[in-house]
């Protein structure tokens, strides 16, 4: 019975730690643009119809991404992906 309570009082001592400060993914690769040289599908995609863009384009985003674990503060290579565009 002395082992279940000191495992109840190690609990306890837990309840009290901070919360963990876990960070976006999202938000720590937000500062970076699309490259100039690279990421080829974002710019085939964008020049496409004469400029006006394709289909994929037009109607989703395309974002960058942390996928390192844990997620750092700040990103500076994250990988891209296509997500929905924010309605108005």
């Amino acid at each position: 019975m002395a082992d279940k309570d000191a495992s109840l009082g190690d609990i306890a001592d837990r309840a009290a730690w901070p919360e963990p400060n876990f960070n976006d993914p999202f938000e720590v690769a937000a500062h970076n643009e699309v490259p100039e040289e690279g990421e080829w599908e974002y710019h085939i995609r964008k020049n496409a119809n004469d400029g006006k863009g394709d289909a994929v384009f037009n109607s989703l985003r395309y974002t960058p991404v942390s996928t390192k674990m844990p997620v750092p503060e700040k990103d500076d290579q994250p990988l891209w992906m296509w997500l929905p565009k924010k309605r108005k």
